[in-house]
Parts: C-alpha cells; sequence; structure tokens
C-alpha cells in the first residue's frame, strides 16, 4: 500500500487550494497597484487642466493688456 502512494502522480487538494490562495494574493496586490495609479493618473489630469486653463487666462490678459482687467475690478 504504501508503496502505491509513492508512485501515485497528480497535484492533492492542498496544493490546489494553495496555489489558489497565492494567486488570490498576488492579484489582490497587483490590482491595489494600479487601482492607486489611475487614481493618481486622474489627479494629475485634473491639476494639468487647471493650470492649462490658467496659463491660457494670463495669455489672453497679456495679449490685450492688463488695463482691461483693472477696469473690470
Amino acid at each position: 500500500m504504501n508503496r502505491m502512494l509513492k508512485e501515485e502522480k497528480g497535484i492533492s487538494l492542498v496544493e490546489v487550494l494553495a496555489s489558489i490562495v497565492l494567486t488570490t494574493i498576488l492579484l489582490m496586490l497587483v490590482s491595489s497597484y494600479f487601482i492607486q495609479s489611475f487614481q493618481q493618473n486622474k489627479h494629475m489630469d485634473k491639476s494639468f487642466s487647471s493650470i492649462q486653463l490658467c496659463q491660457n487666462l494670463l495669455d489672453v490678459y497679456r495679449a490685450k493688456g492688463f488695463d482691461i482687467l483693472s477696469s473690470n475690478l
């Protein structure tokens, strides 16, 4: 009987479950990294858009002269 068990080939249920758990942990770590990366990218995109808008507005005032700005105040 002992000899039969040693010659048996295949994967046990414990090995399958352990590999599933390790794969799940790895996927959770990788997915949390991607989620943080996407959130940071969204934040940087908003910051860049607001900076670009301010620069465009400043260019318009420079082209027209700052007298228009002071007369509106």
